[in-house]
């Protein structure tokens, strides 16, 4: 059965893997069954997400919030539509005994993203949500926090495909939970130029067993 869940210049040494100079993701490193490298998170990554979006010219809107990563709960003070909300998860794929690599899985946050898919889009047997501490390591920031992009080459970005087909902007959390930005969709897919799949669904209301997580 299918696993699904609600759901200034940089330097060179900090030039994401989603940048634009970069032809298309390859993808992250195979890992052992054990972790994945941490990078040094020295500038914070709300730091890099700025910097990456002024030095390519990207128009965006920054808002000030009460902190909040939860879904409903952040659009409600972003004053934006649920499924605006580009949410990011970081995901742990199986592709054999001994290898394992990492994806951040980015869709609309109003949606259900399907574990399984993920999986089979990464070339892998299964997919889990990685671990609290594991996810920070790997983004540089707290669940809920984390943005649709990738700074570290240990991760690979997919997007799902109703990205942006709904809404002509997106928004989600800078890097810190009471910070936002809001950009138009167009502007995200051509910047990080993602592998894209279709591995979500649409979210069933009232559902008691859903799983929330934060964008």
């Amino acid at each position: 059965m299918p696993s699904d869940l609600i759901g200034t210049d940089i330097p060179p040494a900090f030039e994401p893997e989603c940048a634009p100079a970069t032809p298309g993701q390859q993808p992250a490193p195979l890992v052992s069954a054990q972790e994945a490298p941490v990078p040094d998170w020295n500038p914070p990554v709300h730091e890099r997400l700025t910097a990456l979006l002024d030095q390519n010219g990207i128009a965006y809107r920054l808002l000030h919030h009460a902190a909040e990563g939860r879904s409903e709960a952040v659009a409600a003070l972003r004053g934006t539509a649920v499924g605006q909300g580009a949410k990011a998860l970081v995901c742990r794929v199986k592709l054999s005994s001994t290898q394992r690599t990492h994806v951040l899985a980015v869709f609309p946050a109003d949606r259900r993203a399907d574990l399984d898919a993920i999986a089979r889009a990464s070339g892998g047997k299964k997919a889990s949500l990685a671990s609290r501490d594991l996810a920070r390591a790997l983004t540089g920031c707290e669940i809920g926090a984390i943005p649709p992009f990738v700074f570290n080459p240990a991760l690979t970005l997919l997007v799902d495909e109703t990205l942006g087909s709904r809404f002509e902007e997106i928004v989600f959390n800078a890097g810190r939970l009471d910070a936002s930005i809001v950009m138009r969709a167009s502007d995200y897919l051509t910047l990080v130029r993602p592998r894209t799949a279709a591995f979500t669904r649409e979210a069933e209301r009232d559902t008691a067993d859903a799983v929330r997580a934060g964008d």
